[in-house]
């Protein structure tokens, strides 16, 4: 298993905004998949993230075995808890999956990194807004109680 500094030259790692940012590279091969995926799913279980999003905005080329072992890798991570999206897939990679009729139905991908990013921040904001929303409705519902039985 290569260690971090080494998964992270070949693919460029970054955290914005509490998000894992996974820069692939233009050819994506199935020992990179297997690397990628290990150090992502040890990286994510070690430290808590809002989302993790990977930056296809360089990938030239990449096969429908790659595609769908990153797909995998997305619904692992998102067992988690953590929201995993695509970003930035060029015509001609859309074309390609397209054509290989690759699932892509659970799969949400954005034109690019910032929209992306938006896309997370404001998901968990309002995810979050809710459960607040419903702590205090569930709280009144518990603290009515009657405080003269006397």
């Amino acid at each position: 298993m290569n260690d971090f500094n080494d998964f992270s030259s070949n693919y460029g790692i970054n955290i914005v905004d509490d998000c894992l940012i996974v820069k692939l590279p233009v050819e994506v091969n199935e020992d990179s998949i297997i690397s990628v995926s290990e150090e992502i799913m040890n990286t994510v279980t070690k430290s808590r993230f809002l989302g993790v999003i990977f930056d296809f905005g360089s990938v030239t080329i990449i096969d429908s075995f790659e595609f769908n072992k990153l797909r995998e890798l997305i619904l692992m991570i998102r067992m988690f808890g953590i929201m995993s999206v695509l970003a930035g897939l060029q015509p001609g990679v859309v074309s390609a999956l397209v054509d290989m009729d690759v699932e892509t139905n659970d799969l949400k991908a954005f034109l690019n990194l910032e929209t992306a990013l938006n896309y997370i921040v404001k998901e968990l904001s309002t995810h979050e807004a809710i459960n607040e929303v419903e702590e205090i409705e569930n709280q009144d519902e518990y603290d009515i109680s009657p405080d003269d039985e006397e």
